[in-house]
């Protein structure tokens, strides 16, 4: 599966790394679910499962982590002695550590919990063919999203009809997922290191323009803008610029007209020029025409009105009738 959308790139590229992951974990969940979760142990896991049709199906970030006070070795009891036979001891070694699952949607996808449960069902059945025996390991499912209000449902159940008759509902599955609502999130409420607040602060603003992504960011840094690493601003810079309407130069232009504080402009700046020396003005158009375009047919499959697409997409009408009948 190739990932052409900018903003999942930059997701998954930035938060998969061992600097970010904590702080995205620390933001997306409660604290009281926080203070059950040992995060010195979190550690990123394979997140590309392949069915029995040999498709492949890559989620956005998965990880494991121990249980704060029930951290034990696979195979050993608590007590040292070994935990290969059933009973309560192997319960504990199966229930020492939890996975969080992480999807994220920068667009409108009311079933998106159930691409979560299909994750969900495929991480166990691995752990069921690797060996692994009941109880299985638990899974926390996490949705971040920063698309327009309302574009996810919470609980599985949502999807149902809810004048389903009572005796039906104990059929079916339900779990609910923690809605990580970027749009929702106030800056000052973010939690973690300074360039994982940066990162989401932009994902949140990004879709509004340069200018007004540029300001906001001097802010949410305020103070702290000499612990982001080079490596970090020019993730920021690059995103900058793969998810706006400005070519490289224009964004240079924006750059040193708008932001004042001198690390964070030579930080963006830096990657700014990069990206006009290298040549990303020739074809640019072209590869934003693309993003474009694979964004509105997610948008179509999920059964977005075209008028709704179009505003998202800036596509025109002419066009994404065009990729309709493609895809017919």
């Amino acid at each position: 599966m190739e990932i052409h959308h900018a903003h999942d790139r930059f997701f998954r590229s930035f938060f998969s790394q061992p600097t970010h992951l904590p702080s995205l974990i620390r933001n997306a969940l409660p604290a009281e679910v926080i203070a059950t979760l040992d995060l010195n142990s979190l550690k990123l896991e394979p997140g590309t499962w392949i069915d029995r049709k040999n498709r492949e199906h890559l989620s956005d970030l998965a990880a494991s982590v121990d249980i704060v006070g029930q951290r034990s070795s696979e195979g050993q009891d608590p007590s040292g002695g070994s935990n290969t036979g059933s009973g309560s001891n192997d319960d504990f070694g199966r229930s020492a550590k939890v996975y969080i699952l992480v999807e994220h949607k920068s667009y409108r996808d009311p079933a998106a919990v159930l691409q979560l449960l299909r994750y969900m069902v495929q991480m166990w059945s691995a752990e069921v063919r690797s060996g692994g025996r009941i109880p299985l390991t638990p899974i926390i499912p996490v949705l971040l999203y920063h698309g327009p209000a309302g574009g996810v449902v919470e609980s599985f159940s949502d999807l149902f009809p809810r004048e389903m008759p009572e005796v039906l509902k104990r059929y079916q599955v339900n779990f609910g997922a923690e809605i990580f609502d970027l749009p929702a999130t106030s800056a000052n409420t973010l939690r973690g290191n300074p360039a994982s607040r940066a990162a989401l602060w932009l994902m949140r603003t990004a879709r509004r323009g340069a200018e007004e992504a540029l300001t906001e960011l001097q802010a949410v840094l305020h103070g702290a803008e000499d612990r982001l690493s080079d490596e970090e601003y020019q993730a920021l810079a690059r995103y900058l610029f793969e998810t706006g309407e400005l070519s490289a130069k224009e964004l240079n232009g924006k750059i040193e007209l708008l932001v004042h504080q001198w690390r964070i402009r030579e930080g963006l700046l830096t990657t700014a020029e990069q990206l006009r020396k290298k040549g990303f003005e020739e074809g640019e158009e072209a590869g934003r025409y693309r993003e474009r375009t694979e964004l509105a047919r997610e948008m179509l499959t999920a059964g977005e009105e075209m008028e709704k697409v179009a505003r998202y997409t800036r596509l025109t009408m002419e066009e994404l009738q065009a990729l309709v009948e493609e895809e017919s």
